[in-house]
């Protein structure tokens, strides 16, 4: 079997990126439905099964581009917001349901050695999301 070509490139649109310190059970919840998100997206463009040579010792590089309009730009914090895309896309290191994590890898998220973030203002609540690009070595 051949390996899968890099880099992978997600685009999620329609859902506002919802940071990883919720304050209450709502805010919470507003975190489990973004991942939800993020893994539904991902696994309709990639099958993870078709991931070959990705190894427990294999080290990603991943770049998030956060798309949030003007409301939402200043009001949530950029690392908050890695967490949970690294949990949807990665194994984390602890029990997550299926269907908010692993979306792609079955490794650790620790594996990821580069991660830049940044966030970027749209225009309106259709356009909100994330890019993503993951190479690994």
């Amino acid at each position: 079997m051949q390996p899968t070509l890099q880099p992978l490139f997600i685009s999620v649109r329609g859902m506002s990126p919802a940071p990883a310190v919720p304050a209450d059970q709502k805010a919470k919840e507003r975190m489990w439905n973004w991942q939800r998100f993020v893994v539904q997206e991902t696994r309709a463009k990639y099958d993870k099964s078709h991931m070959h040579g990705i190894l427990l010792d294999t080290i990603f590089a991943v770049a998030i581009v956060f798309r949030l309009t003007p409301a939402n730009v200043r009001r949530i914090d950029l690392d908050n917001l890695a967490k949970p895309m690294l949990d949807a896309l990665f194994r984390p290191n602890y029990q997550i349901p299926v269907d908010r994590g692993g979306a792609l890898f079955d490794v650790d998220d620790a594996n990821v050695f580069k991660l830049t973030v940044e966030k970027i203002i749209v225009p309106n609540r259709e356009e909100e999301g994330a890019d993503i690009t993951i190479t690994w070595e």
